[in-house]
């Protein structure tokens, strides 16, 4: 079980198009945005973890064509968040007003992401065989694998969170807010088109 949370982490840890997605989405908007985000990552880390756990990877493989249009489309609102982000015009303060659903549309957009992203889908689905004797686990056994993922992957991607927004705290005139929406969204279409060429 210790090598798999030390793989897990280490998978989870790893720069990728969701990690980049993340930061910079918890730079312009901070942790009201990234705190969903983490929470969709992991609740999407979950199904993929019951699938390969319950001998459920057939229905991945015939399950294909939604993947695909979940990493397209997931792809496709990070570029647009990335593009609003890119032609934003000039402004003191980098935090747009709170709409209604916005954690909601974070949430759910990182489920996409991450659902279409073949980093947690080969971690789960090829490598998980190689920690654990799949077909000799018990209830008990696939269960307690799957209570340790998610205070590994909110552990781990709350420390991207931070670090986006102290690094977002740190620029407080409007030249830098600019630099960060023009960063970040550039971050984020090259995250898009990352995710959609992978």
């Amino acid at each position: 079980m210790i090598g798999f949370i030390l793989a897990y982490i280490a998978a989870v840890a790893v720069p990728g198009p969701f990690v980049a997605t993340l930061v910079a989405r918890s730079m312009a908007e901070g942790p009201r945005i990234g705190v969903p985000m983490i929470f969709g990552a992991a609740f999407a880390d979950l199904i993929w973890g019951c699938l390969a756990l319950f001998g459920l990877a057939i229905i991945a493989a015939y399950a294909a064509p939604v993947i695909t249009v979940l990493k397209y489309a997931g792809a496709a609102y990070i570029v647009w968040i990335g593009w609003q982000l890119l032609t934003s015009r000039l402004e003191p303060v980098v935090t747009p007003e709170p709409q209604r659903g916005d954690g909601w549309r974070a949430f759910g957009s990182a489920i996409a992401l991450t659902l279409g992203n073949p980093k947690p889908m080969t971690f789960f689905m090829a490598l998980l065989p190689g920690f654990f004797d799949l077909a000799s686990l018990t209830l008990a056994d696939k269960l307690t694998i799957l209570a340790v993922l998610p205070p590994v992957i909110l552990s781990v991607l709350a420390v991207y969170v931070v670090m986006a927004v102290r690094a977002r705290a740190m620029l407080a005139n409007a030249r830098s807010v600019q630099r960060i929406n023009r960063t970040a969204g550039g971050a984020m279409v090259a995250a898009g088109v990352a995710v959609a060429a992978g």
